[in-house]
């Protein structure tokens, strides 16, 4: 709970100057520009950063295991969960995608 309240506050403090910055510009960004821009920028690599850091630790565990059955199957789960978060990513960023030209958003192309 601590964690959640901690990330809520830091994206408030980081976001809002942006966001009060630019109440009276005439070339103001979009509320929908502003989440593309999160999204893209900081979400999915952070995503990803933690998928391959999971297969890699994975990797480290098959290196580790030494022949026993009980830690080779853990290290088989933690590349599954790796390559399930990858496969998720470039789902959800496709969706996205999909989604903001389905919708009308800025046309930005997919990274």
């Amino acid at each position: 709970m601590k964690k959640v309240l901690f990330a809520t506050i830091l994206l408030v403090v980081f976001l809002a100057p942006s966001l009060v910055a630019v109440q009276g510009a005439d070339n103001a960004p979009t509320v929908s520009a502003l989440m593309d821009k999160i999204t893209k920028q900081i979400i999915i690599p952070i995503f990803y950063g933690l998928a391959v850091i999971c297969i890699i630790v994975s990797g480290i565990m098959f290196l580790t295991a030494a022949g026993d059955p009980e830690k080779l199957g853990k290290a088989k789960k933690a590349f599954m969960w790796g390559v399930i978060g990858i496969a998720i990513g470039l789902v959800s960023s496709s969706v996205y995608t999909i989604l903001q030209a389905i919708l009308g958003g800025p046309a930005v192309p997919a990274m």
